[in-house]
């Protein structure tokens, strides 16, 4: 999972400053808790603090924002070469029954002022597909777990569900190739087998259940 993020900077607040360093000394014979909040230095560091504010709340609403997309009524089983969209998902299966799950990037764009200054931020986020592949399935944080011909149901952070797998041990017939919708239960034959793993927003197993 990737955040990119860029700055604009604008309106300069050199001169401003300058004006303050040459007039805005303290005199003689002040306070000096009246001299510390006339210092242009003590001015400057707290008016940019908000810059950082920002930032780290741009970053924040870039991790947990998310277009909320389409439903399902029902899990919904595909075949090769076939495609479907859940919440900000879209399971994708190719030819040769490789499935690919790519989760839409989210972008928020913030602006804001510091002292004289304004800046503007745009955050974008993208998180790495979700990959079943000849028994294995590959998380978007790069790990890899083997499944076989057991199955496999993994579930996003979001709740939406995608899975792989046979029928049963010994069914003849092709891989399945399901989505879900949060609350949804995949159908799994025979019980006791499939496995299920829990995402986190970082795509990490954060629990492990079998069916």
């Amino acid at each position: 999972m990737t955040i990119q993020g860029s700055l604009q900077f604008f309106q300069s607040f050199q001169s401003s400053f300058s004006a303050r360093v040459q007039h805005g000394q303290p005199q003689y014979g002040q306070a000096p808790m009246q001299a510390c909040q006339q210092n242009p230095w003590t001015q400057l560091a707290q008016r940019c603090q908000c810059q950082d504010y920002n930032q780290q709340l741009g970053s924040l609403w870039a991790s947990v924002m998310r277009p909320e997309g389409p439903s399902l009524s029902q899990p919904q089983e595909m075949g090769r070469n076939q495609s479907t969209q859940v919440g900000a998902h879209t399971m994708q299966v190719d030819g040769q029954g490789n499935i690919a799950v790519n989760t839409a990037p989210t972008q928020v764009a913030m602006g804001g002022s510091c002292g004289n200054a304004a800046f503007a931020a745009n955050f974008s986020k993208q998180d790495a597909p979700l990959k079943f592949s000849n028994g294995t399935v590959e998380l978007p944080n790069g790990e890899k777990r083997p499944y076989g011909n057991t199955g496999i149901i993994v579930v996003m952070a979001d709740g939406r569900q995608f899975a792989a797998g046979r029928n049963s041990k010994d069914s003849k017939e092709n891989i399945r190739y399901v989505a879900a919708d949060k609350g949804q239960e995949i159908p799994v034959s025979p019980p006791g087998n499939t496995t299920v793993l829990y995402l986190d927003e970082g795509g990490n197993v954060a629990r492990q259940e079998t069916r």
